[in-house]
């Protein structure tokens, strides 16, 4: 059964091999939760 405790998922994440890849999507330091995703091939739009 998976442990459904905030020290479990801090356990889970710690291990997460995607972890390191929210890096390459986050780009506004103002607001950590907004991403970037766009199948466009230009890149980010101004």
């Amino acid at each position: 059964m998976t442990d459904l405790t905030p020290a479990g998922a801090a356990a889970l994440d710690a291990v997460d091999p995607l972890a390191g890849f929210r890096e390459a999507f986050v780009h506004d330091d103002a607001d950590p939760d907004l991403i970037y995703l766009d199948g466009n091939s230009l890149g980010r739009l101004p």
